[in-house]
């Protein structure tokens, strides 16, 4: 009931919008169910009026596009619905500064704020996340910026190169994590926090393997 008018707004804008985007080549290679799950984490979590619905349909369809590409969707999504997104908001943001970890050399700027916001969504559907962009641009402080918000969350880190193995993988899992049985076998469960995410830091420097 909460969200009773997002059934009408999908009815009405997504099917358009997913045929549109659908068309257009992608940064990262995927599927179209790993789209559509991405647009629903997004226009699900965020919807309270078809403003918010057209953001979360904007940043679910378009966050694995060309820059220009996505300018163009942003365009025509919006000249849909006749209303434009209005990332700066706090409100629609529910970003605490105070809750930001304290660096001089960060200006928390509204692309900031957004990039935290797109993240979000998969974050709380603990889906996995690919950041795509050239050396230097803020892949690891967005990263280190999102997971603050997450008192019960680990982030174990393992920074990749040529030479990297899954056996390095299973390594830094035994190492944040504890081997336990439970009904479904035995799982590794982090040993300080509820949660634990791996990230793989510089993963598209490791060299392919026999099996891709």
């Amino acid at each position: 009931e909460k969200n009773g008018g997002v059934n009408v707004w999908i009815d009405k804008y997504f099917y358009r919008a997913l045929d549109m985007c659908r068309r257009i080549d992608t940064v990262i290679s995927t599927t179209e169910f790993g789209m559509i799950n991405s647009c629903l984490s997004h226009i699900v979590s965020n919807c309270a009026c078809e403003s918010d619905f057209l953001c979360g349909l904007i940043d679910g369809l378009t966050s694995n596009m060309m820059k220009k590409d996505r300018h163009v969707c942003e365009k025509t999504l919006q000249g849909w619905i006749g209303e434009s997104c209005d990332w700066t908001n706090e409100v629609r943001c529910k970003i605490d500064d105070s809750a930001f970890l304290p660096n001089e050399n960060i200006v928390i700027s509204s692309r900031i704020r957004r990039a935290l916001m797109l993240l979000r969504p998969w974050i709380e559907k603990h889906d996995p996340i690919i950041i795509v962009g050239p050396e230097g641009c803020g892949k690891t402080m967005i990263v280190e910026q999102v997971f603050v918000h997450y008192k019960s969350t680990g982030v174990a880190t393992l920074s990749c190169n040529e030479w990297t193995k899954p056996h390095d993988v299973i390594q830094k899992i035994e190492e944040t994590c504890l081997l336990s049985s439970s009904s479904e076998g035995h799982v590794y469960r982090p040993r300080d926090t509820q949660r634990m995410v791996l990230f793989l830091k510089d993963i598209d420097v490791v060299a392919m393997d026999e099996y891709g």
